[in-house]
């Protein structure tokens, strides 16, 4: 899979702060009302983001339904 996505306005600066950055990819779209997730359904996908040559992150995996 590969996804190219441009955000206008949005610099690195604003993304790679001090505490790091990911992103998580929902099964369904955000009701932008529900917290934390915008009842958005199961987690499918995860990365994190860092500038290229930077050393690796630690991936873990989201946690289970219960």
């Amino acid at each position: 899979l590969h996804v190219e996505y441009f955000l206008p306005g949005v610099l690195m600066d604003h993304i790679l702060d001090g505490d790091g950055s990911a992103v998580v990819i929902h099964s369904e779209v955000d009701d932008y009302t529900t917290q934390p997730a915008g009842n958005a359904g199961d987690r499918i996908a995860c990365g994190v983001i860092q500038p290229s040559g930077a050393s690796s992150a630690t991936v873990g995996s989201s946690p289970s339904k219960k």
